[in-house]
């Protein structure tokens, strides 16, 4: 058994490797690569992926997988696991054409270069016939790997294993009229006072800034660095290569802030993943809704409290000495977490976050299921967003084209920071639980007892536990959306109560 189980590994690494060049040259296409090397560099990922594709799926493969399923029961708990993963991957890929996988490489590659240049000029029409080429691929995609219900539900599934549409919409339907009823609310009240971060801050400075947060939070700069990419991002080589990307907007210090300690979650996700997973199909997050519930765990119930504020207001005038003398712990906590329906997704406040993520999941839905077409979506965005937030986007930019994920062929993907959200909220209720003092904690900035207890409970697991085994073992219950409704509803009442 253990020849099979090593021949296994083999595999696995092989996988692993041509994955991880892949990785490096998505990343170097958002930092570095000039935009002429576009087609070549989607010839090189549908050549890299179409390997990937055959070493999983081939006949050797397909006769290992046979003989490993038969020989689980005498691997121990940590090969199992592995093991298992494997399976599971082996019989996804079984599902798709070789063709296929080559085939959706070069429309990606060929989609994000298309979208920076429509995202430039603010031009839908500019990005519209390579995401029809998408949209086109992935129902096709929802048709080979089937599906019970609905063709998104083959979709979602590959960010959140087992989610399906009859499950997430009705979280959203509940959801949504609480979120509108709070926003109703707080609106109805003196508006905490946003200008106080009001400035021009220096892009060197912000990533100075940035950067030393996120490592007292416990980011390993010796397995990860940081650059400047159009769409804030995280990508991963090995746990000890994890790569940061952000944005920087000198006139608004929080988007870079915020960004960072975002990308960072999922950078201390992947480096804290266990060693005996590396080059193994076990290697990352069990799905996206736990990987986005890391990153908006640090971005949103850390960084947005009124212990970090107190912790990092000093650090924050040192290193900005031009702020603006109205800038203290409270008016910093405040501002951060004022409802304020906006533009943005990533610059949402938690509440208008989730409307941001129902319009697109709507709209995703409608796509994959044929209701509406490319060409409508401009039109059905801004609809939705006036329906939902009460505003209408004025350009393309700053409407239908902010967010990266459709190029880069990411249906489905969407729902996982609702999912998150809700995953995050649920955490800290175990995490104040189990350490009363972590306020405390925050406040003097040792944030390494509760990256430990992450890493306990959470990041260990790496994908060898679904989100529903790690809600249930970390919460004692499945996914809810009362513990973020409670969450969010104590934060206001303070925020907006509070002299």
């Amino acid at each position: 058994m253990q020849a099979t189980y090593q021949q296994a590994l083999q595999t696995m690494g092989k996988i692993a490797d041509l994955s991880a060049a892949m990785a490096i040259m998505g990343w170097d296409q958002e930092t570095f690569m000039p935009a002429g090397a576009a087609q070549a560099r989607g010839e090189h990922l549908a050549g890299l992926s179409a390997m990937a594709h055959n070493a999983m799926t081939n006949d050797s493969a397909v006769a290992l997988v046979s003989e490993l399923r038969s020989e689980l029961d005498n691997l121990n708990a940590t090969e199992r696991g592995i093991a298992e993963c494997f399976i599971r991957d082996h019989e996804q890929d079984l599902k798709l054409p070789e063709s296929h996988v080559s085939n959706l490489a070069r429309a990606t590659t060929a989609a994000q270069e298309a979208w920076k240049k429509a995202r430039s000029q603010s031009d839908f029409s500019l990005f519209a016939p390579a995401l029809q080429k998408l949209v086109d691929l992935k129902k096709a995609e929802a048709e080979m790997r089937g599906y019970d219900e609905n063709p998104y539900d083959a979709l979602i599934d590959l960010y959140e294993p087992g989610m399906k549409s009859s499950l997430v919409g009705p979280i959203f339907e509940r959801l949504q009229p609480k979120l509108t009823e709070i926003i109703k609310s707080v609106g109805e009240i003196a508006v905490p006072e946003k200008s106080v971060f009001d400035g021009m801050y220096a892009k060197d400075a912000q990533l100075n800034f940035g950067r030393s947060i996120v490592e007292q939070m416990g980011f390993n700069f010796t397995n990860g660095r940081i650059d400047v990419s159009t769409h804030p991002f995280c990508t991963n080589f090995a746990p000890t290569d994890v790569r940061l990307t952000t944005r920087v907007d000198e006139d608004d210090i929080r988007m870079c802030m915020f960004s960072l300690i975002h990308e960072a979650g999922h950078g201390m996700y992947e480096q804290g993943i266990p060693e005996a997973y590396f080059r193994t199909s076990a290697a990352g997050g069990t799905s996206m809704g736990i990987h986005e519930s890391q990153s908006l765990f640090w971005e949103d119930i850390v960084a947005r409290s009124q212990a970090f504020w107190n912790y990092a207001l000093p650090k924050f005038k040192q290193a900005f000495p031009e702020a603006p003398e109205a800038l203290n712990p409270v008016s910093a906590f405040k501002a951060v977490n004022t409802v304020d329906p906006g533009l943005i997704r990533i610059e949402a406040d938690e509440v208008t976050y989730h409307l941001h993520i129902i319009l697109r999941y709507e709209i995703e839905n409608a796509l994959i299921n044929g209701e509406i077409d490319v060409a409508d979506i401009p039109s059905v965005w801004n609809e939705k967003m006036q329906q939902y937030l009460g505003i209408t986007p004025p350009d393309d930019a700053r409407g239908c084209l902010q967010d990266i994920h459709w190029s880069f062929a990411g249906f489905g993907y969407f729902p996982s920071y609702s999912l998150g959200k809700l995953y995050a909220a649920m955490f800290r209720e175990s995490l104040y639980k189990a350490m009363p003092n972590a306020d405390e904690l925050i406040e003097q900035g040792n944030f390494a007892p509760i990256l430990a207890w992450l890493n306990a409970n959470i990041h260990v697991y790496g994908r060898t536990k679904n989100s529903e085994e790690i809600a249930q073992k970390v919460c004692g219950h499945g996914l809810s959306e009362q513990p973020f409704l409670k969450y969010v509803g104590e934060k206001l009442e303070i925020v907006y109560q509070s002299k």
